[in-house]
């Protein structure tokens, strides 16, 4: 088994308020026990893929500063340092989950960059467990806005509410356009999640964000 206790230690920093272990372990008891016990996904997902989907959840927020912009590929510089200490990762495994972290980025898929070996269905079933947060129950939304606020309390209120407005209306427009959750339409699946998220994004915008 992996010693990950190094990896355990990014996520307990201070800095930490929603990006923390508590976030990783909601991601990876969803991707486990709903999206594939569900069997909700178009495509079905490899030993080797659900394999490097767990790593990149736990590697994906590794390296977090909410004064930096390059967490995601310092998280990657993590990744792979964590590797070459532990040779048992295969590189077949490896090699999926660079990319599928740098998606999380601004969760888009163009964000896995080209000299990797880039998987659609590994990218895109990581990016749609880390957004998870977005069809949880409006109490858990409310307290994953809050510790985003908590986590760039260096940041003035009327700067720091408009840009979360344009970001959650990005979201929004997205869960209304179905495509924020669109790699599980097996049983219009993605359709109740797309609309959970619209209904977070647009009851939060109306009580917090109209400036």
């Amino acid at each position: 088994d992996l010693d990950i206790s190094i990896v355990l230690y990014q996520y307990s920093k201070d800095v930490n308020k929603y990006h923390t272990l508590s976030h990783i372990d909601y991601c990876l008891k969803e991707v486990s026990q709903t999206f594939c016990k569900l069997n909700v996904f178009d495509t079905p997902v490899s030993s080797i893929e659900f394999e490097a989907i767990k790593l990149a959840i736990l590697f994906h927020d590794a390296i977090y500063d909410p004064q930096k912009t390059d967490n995601e590929e310092k998280s990657v510089e993590f990744f792979n340092q964590f590797c070459n200490n532990n040779k048992q990762i295969k590189n077949e495994i490896v090699n999926l989950v660079k990319p599928a972290i740098l998606a999380t980025k601004s969760h888009k898929l163009t964000d896995s960059v080209d000299q990797y070996n880039s998987n659609s269905v590994v990218n895109e079933i990581t990016v749609m467990t880390d957004l998870s947060v977005f069809y949880m129950t409006p109490h858990h939304f409310d307290l994953y806005d809050d510790q985003i606020r908590n986590e760039y309390s260096f940041v003035h209120e009327k700067i720091f509410k408009s840009a979360r407005k344009t970001i959650l209306n990005t979201f929004l427009q997205e869960a209304k356009n179905n495509t924020l959750f669109k790699f599980c339409k097996k049983n219009s699946f993605h359709r109740k999640l797309n609309r959970m998220a619209f209904d977070n994004c647009e009851r939060i915008l109306k009580e917090r964000y109209s400036i």
